[in-house]
């Protein structure tokens, strides 16, 4: 049993990668097992949708609902005698690594709307994202992407929108087409955690990925 929808997302974390990279759905996989790792025939698999607003957490609670009917089913199909099942494409296969706390970093060089996912993907209890601002950490909680767009260098902090603080991105903002990440809630370097219009009392500075 896998939690993806095989043969992409073998390995480790497949769905905080999913959830990072955009796909519209994630899901289960039954497979038999053979030398390679995720690689084996698919017996039986299901996938649900991925919501605009689902964090990591929401999923994992969306596919361990899977979990049982799928196993169940396939046993039934292996119990049946059935003995050919579903080959892998594998010119379709991706194989992820286990995440670690680099991977929660914040690059301000990336679109607001992959950094919106990331946020999203490292829900409690996985480590949240994090950037730096005044060389203290701060962990980023809730983030939208901004109605605005917003031109300059990726990472500053620039303007107030709705409930949230909109931070420049994308490798691009030069060119002032990007929407830009409005941070919603923060916490800090020792455990506060406040909306981020009380955090950033005054615009300006910017955000970085060293201390």
């Amino acid at each position: 049993m896998h939690d993806s929808l095989l043969p992409k997302y073998a390995g480790f974390s497949p769905l905080i990668w999913a959830l990072i990279n955009g796909e519209p759905e994630v899901g289960v996989t039954a497979h038999m097992m053979n030398d390679e790792l995720d690689a084996g025939d698919i017996v039986r698999q299901e996938a649900v949708p991925v919501g605009p607003a689902d964090t990591a957490t929401d999923l994992f609670h969306k596919t361990v609902g899977l979990i049982a009917p799928v196993t169940i089913g396939a046993l039934d199909l292996i119990a049946s005698g059935r003995t050919e099942f579903t080959r892998q494409d594998r010119s379709g296969a991706s194989f992820f690594h286990k995440r670690s706390i680099e991977d929660s970093r914040i690059d301000w060089s990336w679109p607001a709307e992959d950094l919106e996912r990331l946020v999203r993907a490292q829900s409690e209890p996985y480590p949240s994202a994090f950037t730096f601002h005044r060389g203290a950490r701060l962990e980023v909680l809730a983030a939208v992407v901004s109605t605005g767009r917003y031109g300059g260098t990726p990472g500053r902090i620039f303007y107030r929108e709705g409930d949230g603080v909109v931070i420049v991105a994308g490798a691009d903002a030069r060119t002032g087409r990007n929407r830009g990440l409005a941070i919603t809630r923060v916490r800090t370097e020792d455990g506060r955690e406040l909306p981020a219009t009380e955090y950033f009392t005054s615009m300006g500075g910017y955000l970085t990925n060293q201390p």
